[in-house]
């Protein structure tokens, strides 16, 4: 009995690497997944959740579209100003390297 023992333990423990350790690594699949639980599963209907629309939101939803579209005007308008003076910037310091011998 201890001889078989013997024989079979270094097996077994061959077994348990490779199949515990080396495998999941080349097929990337999580370690030692003989002794993780399985998950539990409770599944509880879901139910069935009604919209329910509120006048004052969809109203306060309107107004944030709103000003957003303001801002965006105001963020254009700002954006097209700053881009001008970078041009009359960038215009200038090529007239001021220029005038360097």
């Amino acid at each position: 009995m201890w001889n078989i023992f013997q024989k079979a333990l270094p097996i077994l423990i061959a077994i348990f690497i490779i199949s515990q350790i080396i495998w999941p690594t080349i097929a990337n699949t999580p370690m030692f997944w003989l002794f993780k639980r399985s998950k539990k599963t409770d599944e509880k209907p879901v139910e069935q959740v009604k919209p329910v629309f509120d006048h004052e939101l969809v109203e306060e939803v309107e107004k944030a579209k709103e000003s957003v579209a303001q801002t965006k005007d105001v963020v254009k308008d700002v954006r097209e100003k700053v881009d001008a003076h970078h041009k009359t910037a960038e215009d200038l310091k090529r007239e001021s390297d220029s005038l360097l011998p």
